[in-house]
């Protein structure tokens, strides 16, 4: 297993989101529109992405050792940075904008938006395949029900447990 390999990679991975919070804040002070619950919330999606790159290299690594048998090598931790690596592309390039608006139409801002093109498409194409995107939350709507209670219910109409608030 190399190790060496998956640590630049890895330290590549975290230059790029380091990036992100930087131009992503000077973006949001430039713009006025500095937000401490925007700043956790981007902060929270960053251990998310820590937290991926960590699970993909343990994987790996019990690959390597022979712990476990995935049926061919399957470098995980390569692919999850990779792909967080051209999330963080398309932030930056959108940050960018944000700090310096005359780039917007110009060919290196136009280089960087068609680097995300392809995952994109993928990601389009998975969601065609198997519904929609793990982060979009399903609708809720509220009703009441005889008791007084108010619950947040499915599109279909049924009342997730633990859901009900007393309403007044």
């Amino acid at each position: 297993m190399d190790f060496v390999g998956i640590g630049k990679i890895v330290i590549i991975t975290l230059l790029f989101m380091i990036i992100d919070i930087v131009t992503g804040y000077i973006g949001a002070w430039v713009s006025g529109t500095v937000s401490s619950a925007v700043m956790r919330n981007g902060l929270a999606h960053k251990f998310t992405f820590v937290a991926f790159v960590c699970m993909a290299a343990l994987i790996d690594y019990a690959q390597g050792e022979g712990i476990i048998n995935l049926g061919g090598v399957v470098q995980l931790t390569t692919m999850t940075c990779i792909y967080i690596i051209i999330t963080e592309i398309n932030s930056i390039t959108e940050n960018a904008v944000i700090m310096f608006p005359e780039l917007t139409n110009t060919p290196l801002v136009k280089m960087f938006r068609n680097s995300t093109s392809l995952m994109e498409q993928a990601t389009k194409e998975n969601e065609e395949v198997h519904g929609k995107h793990v982060d979009r939350k399903p609708e809720l709507h509220e009703r009441q029900d005889g008791e007084g209670y108010a619950h947040h219910t499915s599109r279909d109409g049924r009342i997730p447990e633990g859901n009900g608030q007393h309403v007044s």
